[in-house]
């Protein structure tokens, strides 16, 4: 199986309808019917890109979506993956909520924030000629 998300010509995190039907078990028309109706119902045109797909000569309806699309529609599935998906989500947040209440600046030493600031100096530096 492909991975299920990839990155964009942008350099983006995305995903698509064929990948989503295809770790979810769905049909992928039953996929892009719901977007379709995530899309009208939901004002939620932001998060998918309507494209085509190519399969012996023929195109074929698909979506690209960002991770926020992604959510969305996956939230609204049922079944095995989907329940494994959604608990996966929940412990992330959870995770990251533990990291964030654990994180006290008062606790840092002066190395470890001299430190903290070389690091950022060094990853500015490398981004630098890229931007330029």
């Amino acid at each position: 199986m492909k991975e299920l998300v990839f990155k964009s010509e942008k350099g983006n995190p995305v995903t698509t309808s064929l990948l989503v039907a295809e770790k979810f078990g769905k049909r992928h028309a039953v996929v892009l019917e719901t977007i379709g109706n995530l899309v009208t119902e939901n004002s939620a045109a932001k998060f998918f890109y309507k494209s085509e797909y190519d399969n012996r000569g023929k195109q074929y309806p698909m979506y690209i979506m960002n991770r926020d699309g992604f959510s969305l529609l996956v939230m609204g599935f049922t079944g095995a993956e989907a329940l494994k998906f959604k608990i996966e989500y929940i412990n992330a947040f959870n995770r990251m909520e533990k990291q964030l209440k654990e994180f006290n600046p008062a606790n840092i030493s002066r190395l470890q924030l001299l430190e903290m600031a070389l690091e950022a100096e060094r990853k500015v530096i490398a981004l630098k000629p890229k931007a330029d």
